[in-house]
């Protein structure tokens, strides 16, 4: 890999001499008053929170952003068809948004990885991790010599021809695929579009190896960019528990959980389900890569099967549930709540004795209490204790920062069933 670009960190001090500032005055954004407090070191102004706009700024564009009182607070990107109108990038007023403080912010994130020991060249790791890396909306993933670059705001999708060059220059990567996906699209007001920008054609699998176990990874069709990284901690850490047992692993995907049961935890038997046929293909083809022959894949609506096996009196000694978002809006929360209810009532009504029950949500809008909670309702309702013996969130490369607490919306709860 190429050396990083040398540049201060987005945590460190900045030159705050005049040379710095933009050479043209910068459109302002007025907050509205008592709406500052809520933006202190968060990178989200949305549309609601702004009284009004001075100067001449297009969508894409950089601009300041002041108090009620005339107070500047931060410099961001404007996006006036978007609910977060601006994404604010810099917390000093001598710190221009050009190619230089981009530049930075990715090396910066680079050298984390680099500290945390993701960058293997046969790996995967996230290179970038939006808010956490103070590139709000850009989101990369590295799959051994591959890039997915995961546009995810009009901010850095109208940087699209910078991102790649500088990626393209530190990482020196085979491929990059470019993708915004049509939901991003029509929250941000952009085309949606997925378009391999550097190297071959990314139609056939990437393989990558993560704790010993090889996989392959569709980047171009797979869900998120192709593989859940942000589990890859807790897939190790729930082997430890795995050890002899008959093991039912819930919304499987393309099997990573089920044959780190397999291969790291010495799991006697796992049952993986999953509702796409797809995904289940490319498990058992990750099964067979791998040479484990104690894993069988069934596509099976979950929300269905559980019950089921729970019916048929069928018993486990551990279950996995690691189902996919449940909630995009408030309004969905209810409904959220009751399908991991349902999901881990029927998991523990499958559970022997001492099993083991590995619970997951990944919806953002469900706080970590709030997943606890279910989980004591689920107690009191099976008349059985749940005790949570660890309490995990995503892996470490997708870091948090302590003013954008939404970052942290992976769950991760290995529990005891006596």
């Amino acid at each position: 890999m190429a050396e990083p670009l040398q540049h201060e960190s987005f945590t460190k001090p900045v030159d705050e001499s005049r040379e710095a500032m933009e050479e043209k005055p910068i459109p302002r954004v007025i907050l509205k008053r008592r709406r500052t407090h809520a933006h202190a070191g968060h990178p989200w102004i949305r549309s609601s929170a702004i009284g009004h706009m001075e100067g001449d700024a297009q969508d894409g564009d950089a601009v300041d952003v002041f108090t009620s009182r005339q107070e500047w607070l931060g410099r961001g990107i404007l996006n006036t068809r978007s609910r977060i109108s601006v994404r604010v990038y810099s917390w000093s007023p001598a710190l221009p948004l050009n190619e230089k403080f981009f530049a930075g912010r990715l090396s910066s994130a680079i050298r984390l990885r680099e500290l945390l020991g993701t960058m293997s060249p046969t790996g995967a790791t996230r290179l970038v991790n939006s808010e956490g890396d103070g590139l709000s909306g850009l989101i990369v993933d590295r799959y051994a010599n591959r890039l997915v670059i995961h546009a995810t705001s009009l901010a850095m999708a109208a940087r699209k021809e910078m991102l790649v060059r500088q990626l393209t220059e530190i990482i020196r990567p085979s491929a990059i695929l470019w993708r915004v996906d049509p939901r991003t699209a029509k929250l941000e007001g952009l085309e949606a579009e997925e378009e391999s920008v550097l190297g071959e054609p990314l139609a056939a699998p990437v393989f990558i190896e993560e704790h010993g176990i090889r996989y392959g990874v569709d980047i171009a069709h797979g869900q998120k960019t192709g593989f859940y990284l942000d589990q890859r901690e807790n897939r190790a850490a729930a082997a430890k528990y795995l050890a002899g047992r008959r093991v039912l692993d819930a919304f499987s995907y393309t099997g990573a959980f089920s044959l780190c049961a397999s291969r790291l935890g010495s799991a006697r038997e796992v049952l993986a389900l999953d509702t796409s046929r797809q995904m289940v293909e490319t498990a058992r083809a990750n099964a067979a890569l791998n040479e484990l022959n104690n894993v069988r894949f069934e596509a099976e609506n979950c929300f269905d099967a559980l019950p089921a096996l729970a019916a048929r009196q069928e018993k486990f000694d551990a279950v996995i549930l690691d189902p996919p978002k449940m909630a995009s809006n408030a309004q969905q929360l209810e409904s959220a709540w009751r399908a991991y209810f349902r999901l881990n009532e029927s998991a523990v009504n499958v559970l022997r004795p001492d099993g083991i029950l590995v619970t997951c949500s990944c919806t953002g809008r469900v706080h970590r209490d709030d997943f606890r909670g279910v989980l004591a309702r689920v107690s009191q309702k099976t008349k059985r204790a749940i005790q949570i013996v660890e309490d995990r969130g995503a892996a470490s490369d997708h870091p948090v920062l302590a003013t954008v607490p939404e970052g942290d919306y992976l769950k991760c709860l290995i529990c005891r069933v006596p």
